[in-house]
């Protein structure tokens, strides 16, 4: 047998108000307490990208914060994700220089130097646990790549599938063969999508995909045993462990051996853990963490409104739908330069909320919405012709049902879309604010969106084609919006 245990996708260090909680602190002990089992089978711990951008605390500490946490958790392997990438290539090699573990990175090269496109990263990995031979490599996909503003010119996508096929296959028939894995573990960060097409393509030599970039926790139909109910056929051996230190998977390969020299998964269980609060907090961690909070506090613990609805901030409303949070950014965008520039329309990608949390009626701090909107890019206003803005909500729904961040967040209109039809068909209606007025395609609208939108990252292309009337050196951050917005709503309560 061996023992995996697998994490993605970890962002705030602290706990929310809802279990499961996660929290790095209580997560490092359930790790360590799974580590520390006695006559366990033998255990990797590995680790699917994403960890340190974006969060408030990163703001501050430009990831050094979670350097500290990743490293005491024992890893023996992880695969960059995207926002690994987010402060630059420079940055992200400084960081990953003071791991503890190594970094996977496969199928993305630095023409410049023929190796790894990250300076430190390995192309892959081989470990022996117990006298198995284990392949690991790390694979990512280019639509996240798409997204990323300053990768340099000298950085190659190879096609994910064909590089996980030619490397495994290399791993597991080396020219020499004494050298060769038992088994290869792929470690991606990708759409589900994507590590389905993955293993389809080369299931044959990959033997068990643990995937990242996804925010839920899926278990694909290829997993023998699993204790919750989940999809059926849709890929194979697929395990994406959750999100934000909420989520461990704890998987066992069984291993036959009885065909000479060949090693086989025969059966593959998972069991689920959750980071709730019944569970005790890693006292070195909890030191991190509330040096951390104690910082924030400082900064940005005070009290700039009131709600008296929940505010949605979760990804998997923010990125497959309207959202309460998401349309009250997108409306006090359109409204700040409805008088100003006369904007008609407002328009975000759901990605661009970051806490994946609700936060419940009643005051709303400075600090909540550094968390919700880590990217602080300003807010532009560009004139779009109504054909333009039919090809942006066309691109928002293109990954529908996938969680992706490109789904649009509205204000000023609303639309109908048909899931089931092709990609670039799927909206059946777009409208204005009255009722029944059509959207004029040959028509110009102002639209208030964010720069991010404007550079044309997330298949936004069709907008960074439009004129700009206010840009990202004169528009407002959305942090300031908010704030303008409660101090204005402050001074008209004054006195009643």
């Amino acid at each position: 047998k061996l023992r995996i245990l697998h994490f993605n996708d970890v962002y705030n260090v602290g706990a929310s108000s809802r279990d499961p909680i996660g929290g790095a602190s209580r997560f490092t002990s359930l790790v360590h307490s799974l580590q520390d089992v006695k006559d366990a089978a033998p255990t990797l711990t590995l680790f699917s990208g994403d960890a340190y951008f974006p969060s408030l605390e990163s703001t501050i500490s430009r990831g050094e914060h979670m350097l500290q946490v990743l490293n005491l958790l024992n890893i023996d392997a992880s695969v960059l994700g995207n926002h690994e990438f987010d402060m630059g290539v420079e940055h992200l090699e400084s960081l990953i220089s003071r791991n503890n573990f190594p970094w996977i990175l496969t199928n993305l090269i630095d023409n410049a130097t023929g190796d790894c496109a990250a300076k430190g990263s390995l192309k892959y990995l081989i470990k022996e646990v117990d006298g198995v031979r284990v392949g690991i490599i790390g694979i990512i996909e280019k639509e996240w790549l798409d997204t990323l503003p300053c990768l340099p010119p000298t950085f190659e996508f190879h096609d994910f599938v064909t590089s996980a096929r030619n490397t495994a296959t290399m791993l597991k028939n080396p020219l020499d063969a004494s050298m060769a894995c038992d088994i290869v573990i792929c470690l991606s960060h990708m759409r589900l999508g994507n590590d389905v097409k993955l293993i389809e393509g080369c299931g044959d030599v990959v033997d068990l995909v643990l995937s990242g970039h996804d925010h839920f926790y899926y278990i694909g139909s290829g997993i023998d045993s699993f204790e919750d109910p989940r999809p059926k056929n849709l890929g194979k051996r697929i395990i994406n462990s959750g999100t934000d230190f909420r989520d461990l998977s704890e998987v066992i390969l069984d291993l036959d051996k009885s065909s000479p020299g060949k090693t086989k998964i025969s059966h593959v269980s998972v069991k689920r853990h959750r980071t709730t609060s019944n569970i005790s907090e890693s006292p070195e961690v909890k030191k991190i963490v509330d040096k951390m909070e104690a910082s924030l506090t400082k900064a940005l613990g005070y009290v700039i409104g009131h709600s008296s609805v929940d505010l949605d901030a979760r990804a998997s409303v923010c990125r497959i739908g309207e959202s309460s949070l998401g349309s009250l950014a997108v409306d006090l965008m359109r409204l700040y330069y409805a008088q100003g520039v006369g904007a008609q329309i407002g328009m975000m990608c759901g990605g661009a909320i970051r806490s994946d949390r609700v936060y419940p009626a009643g005051e709303i701090r400075m600090r909540d919405i550094m968390e919700i909107f880590p990217f602080d890019d300003p807010v532009v206003v560009v004139e779009m012709t109504g054909r333009q803005i039919l090809c942006a909500l066309e691109n928002g729904v293109s990954k529908w049902p996938e969680h992706d961040g490109r789904f649009p967040q509205v204000s000023g209109i609303r639309f109908e879309f048909d899931p089931r039809k092709a990609p670039g068909d799927r909206v059946m209606s777009d409208y204005g604010d009255e009722e029944d007025e059509l959207l004029d395609i040959n028509a110009y609208y102002v639209v208030a969106i964010r720069d991010y939108m404007y550079q044309g990252y997330d298949g936004y292309k069709v907008m960074s084609n439009s004129k700009a009337i206010v840009d990202k050196d004169s528009g407002i951050l959305i942090s300031s919006l908010f704030k303008r917005y409660f101090d204005g709503l402050a001074a008209c309560n004054a006195g009643r």
